[in-house]
C-alpha cells in the first residue's frame, strides 16, 4: 500500500496544521488526518495482517513536489490575492505539501495475512 500519513496537531505549528488541513480537505482527503504517523500499520495488524516492511519514501518523492510548488507558487499567490486560492486546488497542495513537509509522510507499507485456503504461511 502507498499511502499519506500525518503528523499530530500537537507537534504542529498552528500554520502547519492549517495547511494541511486545506490540503486534505480540498483535495477530497479527508482520512489523511485520521491517518498519523505508524497508524496504518497498526490498524492492520489489529485485523490479521503482518506488516512486512514500512519504508518512508517522502524523500523519494519531494523532488516531484519541489517541481510542483515552484510551477505552482505564481499563480497560487495572485489567485490568493483574489481570494480565489482555494479554486487552484492542485498549485494550492504543492505549494502547502512542499512549505510543510513536517506535516506528511509518504509510506510505503508492505503486509500479509495468512489464507485459509493456502499451504503457504502467507498469501498476498
Amino acid at each position: 500500500m502507498f499511502e499519506y500519513s500525518s503528523t499530530p496537531q500537537a507537534q504542529l505549528s498552528p500554520q502547519a496544521w492549517f495547511g494541511l488541513g486545506r490540503v486534505c480537505e480540498l483535495s477530497a482527503m479527508p482520512g489523511m488526518l485520521s491517518l498519523p504517523h505508524g497508524e496504518l500499520e497498526r490498524s492492520l495488524q489489529q485485523i490479521g495482517f503482518t506488516v512486512e516492511s514500512a519504508y518512508d519514501a517522502t524523500a523519494k518523492i519531494l523532488p516531484m513536489l519541489r517541481a510542483f510548488s515552484v510551477l505552482g507558487r505564481l499563480p497560487y499567490a495572485l489567485a490568493r490575492t483574489v481570494g480565489l486560492g482555494d479554486k487552484l486546488i492542485n498549485a494550492m497542495s504543492g505549494v502547502e505539501m512542499y512549505r510543510y513537509q513536517e506535516a506528511w509522510r509518504y509510506i510505503v507499507t508492505v503486509a500479509a495475512k495468512p489464507s485459509s485456503d493456502s499451504p503457504l504461511p502467507h498469501h498476498r
